[in-house]
């Protein structure tokens, strides 16, 4: 009797041990508010706690609240470059402690948002006034108070969420723009060789950057087959050959017909590049092409 009933309070145990498996920090469970946002900064290399604990309460440590903020904007973690940057005008020693004022203005920094300081205001009031709007702050906050790892975790995933996404579309907004000054410049016959390739790898360069979640994938394929077909159509203008040329205009018929694919409403563009590169119609593809697609 004693192992029957020894037995059913193992079974009942169970649940209760399998519903902490998991659990990224010892001093955390799944039914405190910021533990989604917690895991999920954790599993993105964001945040990693102190020995096994989140330890929400403690205070973030300057180094760290300006290292956490160039993780967010997909930057190099370290606190040379965040001064190099802005963020930062001086570097902080290992125990300096990061006020909310301090840390909005870091923010504020890390994701560009153009901020003026006014005649009369503290040089934190409109990053201040902006924590407060988002409602990461409160009125009655003091801006010289300490940061503790859930504000900051807090202020840190609303910042993104609100501000990345804005900046990120800019990104894909300045690339199409690149794109049609790359074509007029390979138009452009004082444009050189070095000139014209640099606009072109910068301009992919900048699209590498740009995060898949927040973007449409089919605009960034899109975007990137206009890239491969610009990088063919400087080959044929700088490097021209007639025994190549079958092939160049192979590659970027193939380029063509998949960013329209992707992005329909810039048909007109590849039109343009279709022209420049010596195909006439939308409708004419080299006979390979289909050899070199399949």
């Amino acid at each position: 009797m004693k192992k029957i009933i020894t037995l059913l309070l193992l079974l009942l145990l169970i649940p209760l041990v399998q519903a902490d498996e998991g659990l990224v920090f010892s001093d955390m469970t799944s039914s405190d508010p910021d533990y989604e946002l917690v895991t999920n900064f954790n599993k993105r290399g964001l945040f990693s706690g102190i020995n096994g604990e989140a330890n929400l309460d403690a205070p973030l440590m300057k180094a760290h609240g300006v290292m956490l903020a160039m993780k967010l904007v997909d930057k190099e973690p370290d606190l040379a470059l965040a001064q190099k940057m802005g963020l930062i005008s001086a570097i902080p020693t290992a125990d300096q402690s990061l006020s909310k004022a301090e840390w909005m203005v870091i923010l504020s920094r890390a994701f560009k948002i153009p901020l003026e300081v006014q005649p009369g205001q503290a040089w934190y009031d409109p990053a201040f006034k902006l924590g407060q709007n988002l409602k990461v702050l409160t009125q009655e906050d003091d801006p010289y108070s300490p940061v503790d790892r859930r504000l900051a975790l807090r202020s840190a995933y609303k910042f993104e969420s609100v501000f990345k996404v804005q900046i990120q579309q800019g990104i894909v907004v300045k690339v199409e723009e690149d794109l049609m000054n790359i074509r007029n410049g390979l138009l452009d016959p004082a444009k050189t060789a070095i000139e014209a390739e640099k606009d072109i790898w910068g301009s992919i360069i900048k699209l590498k950057d740009v995060d898949p979640a927040i973007v449409p994938v089919a605009r960034l394929e899109a975007l990137r087959a206009y890239q491969m077909a610009l990088l063919i159509l400087h080959q044929m203008r700088f490097s021209p050959s007639s025994e190549l040329l079958p092939l160049r205009q192979t590659w970027i018929a193939a380029q063509l017909k998949k960013a329209v694919q992707y992005l329909p409403p810039s048909e007109g563009f590849g039109a343009d590049l279709r022209h420049m590169s010596g195909l006439t119609s939308s409708e004419e593809v080299p006979a390979v092409y289909e050899l070199l697609s399949e």
